[in-house]
Order: structure tokens, then C-alpha cells, then sequence
């Protein structure tokens, strides 16, 4: 299957990422994945959604690039002048060992098959995950307000109930808020330890004390001089006020389907003895 889906798939590549931000769209990923993109030790693919590994197998996508790995990897180097530059300013400004983590946020990754984990597996084994984890019922609006209601507010255009209904009722959106059977296909690939669950609202309440914990995680640095770097630490990026929007009318068209998985997925905290940490 290797061959068939990626060309050039040199697992032996030092440009390959060491951490993935999982998703799902709409729980802070884009403000995450800024606030590592400035820190002094991480290279973070640009743009960050590379939508390699979850558009392998389509390739008529609006979104596919390409299924030449080296295409891929190619989003992790670093130039070496820029390495002696940052190896320098790492020493000099912030007091901090020289390495440099790799990583890239492609919000949709959560919902990759078992075959294509396992893909992400031979890339690299040792590789850390970190999901945030936000209200299903909210984050299904979250993501209705940006694709369906957002975009035609701007045009004083109206969506229609049923529009927003089937919006949240379709196959994706269903799939995003099934955390059980996600994380499954993950846990049959890697090891529980190399996940790290937030809580969606420690964004709001205290992003100081989340993001110190997220690099204690990856195993990078954090101090006061390295805060100085990560203004977005403190601002919500693609931040909505999606709870004004919602319509209420359609609740029990849509909560119905979600509030099992959420109950599920509590359950599946439980049996998995897993955490969502909160600050």
C-alpha cells in the first residue's frame, strides 16, 4: 500500500515532524499552532495544514498537493544559515539549548483511517500528538458558522435551516465528533503516553499555564524570555461568536446525534484512564 500511496517514502529523512496538533477544526488549532510556530525551538510547517496524510487517496481534492513524501518533507527543512542564526539567537537571547522540533497542525488528521495511522506510524513511531478538546455541540457550530453562515453574512444572504441541519448531519461532521472510534484507530498505532488532551476553554482561562505545559510535553523550553516571542499566546486567533448564532429551532435535530457520542466518549475517558488537562 506504501508504494501505491507515496512516492519516495524515505522514513530515513531528518526532515520529518516530531509532533502533529491533531485537531478537530474549530478548538483552537490555528492559535496553538501560531503560538508554537514563534517558539525559538520549533519549526512549524507553513502553511500549517499540509493535507497530506487525510488526501492521499484523493487526489481530485481541492486541497491535495501532492503524495510525493519528499513534497512533504520538504515543509520541515530548515536552510543552514537559518540554523546558525537560530542556534545563536538561542543561546545568546534566550539561554536555551539548540534544537530544533518539527511539527505541522492538520486539524482533519484525527479522523485518518487505521491504514493511513499506520502510514503516519512507519514515518515516525515516536511521533507526540495534542488534541484540544472543545463542547460537541459547540464545536459543530463553531464549524457551521465559519464554512456556511460566516461567508454569506457578508453577502446579507440567509442560510436555510435545512442547510445548517444537514451541514452538521453530514458524514464528516458526524465522524469529527466521534472521539471513541478516532482515537481507537489511533491507539491501535501508537501508544496512549504520546497523546496530550486540553481542555478548550484553558485558552480563554489561562494560556500561559496551558502553553507551559505543551512544551513540557514536546520537551522544549519555556521561560519568561521565550513568552516574549509568542504574542498570539494572549489573543484568540479565528475566534467567533459562534454561540450567538446558534439556532436553537434545530437543536433537537442535531443534539440527538451528538450528545451519545459525547456521552460515549466520556465513557471512553474513563475506560482508557485518560485525562483532559484544564487550567
Amino acid at each position: 500500500m506504501t508504494n501505491e500511496l507515496i512516492q519516495n517514502f524515505n522514513t530515513n529523512s531528518v526532515n520529518i515532524p516530531g509532533f502533529m496538533v491533531l485537531g478537530p477544526q474549530r478548538t483552537g488549532t490555528t492559535w496553538l499552532c501560531e503560538c508554537l510556530k514563534s517558539h525559538p525551538q520549533i519549526h512549524f510547517s507553513s502553511p500549517k495544514e499540509l493535507y497530506f496524510f487525510n488526501l492521499l487517496k484523493l487526489n481530485n481534492h481541492s486541497l491535495h498537493n501532492s503524495n510525493d513524501f519528499e513534497w512533504y518533507t520538504n515543509h520541515f527543512k530548515v536552510p543552514t544559515k537559518e540554523k546558525i542564526k537560530r542556534a545563536i539567537k538561542n543561546y545568546l537571547k534566550y539561554n536555551i539549548s539548540n534544537i530544533t522540533l518539527k511539527g505541522e497542525g492538520t486539524a482533519s488528521y484525527i479522523t485518518l483511517s487505521p491504514e493511513i495511522i499506520e502510514l503516519v506510524k512507519k514515518m515516525n513511531p515516536d511521533l507526540k500528538f495534542i488534541l484540544i478538546i472543545r463542547d460537541l455541540y459547540e464545536r459543530a457550530w463553531s464549524h457551521c458558522y465559519k464554512d456556511l453562515l460566516k461567508p454569506v453574512r457578508k453577502n446579507e444572504a440567509k442560510v436555510s435551516e435545512l442547510e445548517m441541519i444537514e451541514f452538521m448531519k453530514s458524514e464528516y461532521q458526524l465522524k469529527c465528533a466521534d472521539y471513541r472510534s478516532n482515537l481507537t484507530n489511533w491507539f491501535q498505532h501508537f501508544p496512549k503516553e504520546q497523546f496530550r488532551f486540553y481542555d478548550f476553554n484553558s485558552i480563554s482561562n489561562n494560556p500561559k499555564e496551558l502553553f507551559k505545559d505543551i512544551c513540557n510535553f514536546l520537551k522544549i523550553d519555556f521561560n519568561e524570555t521565550i513568552l516574549t516571542t509568542t504574542p498570539q499566546l494572549f489573543q484568540m486567533i479565528n475566534s467567533n461568536q459562534s454561540k450567538k448564532y446558534i439556532n436553537y429551532d434545530i437543536s433537537n435535530e442535531i443534539l440527538p446525534l451528538i450528545e451519545p457520542l459525547n456521552k460515549d466518549f466520556l465513557l471512553f475517558l474513563k475506560e482508557e484512564n485518560l485525562e483532559i488537562r484544564k487550567f
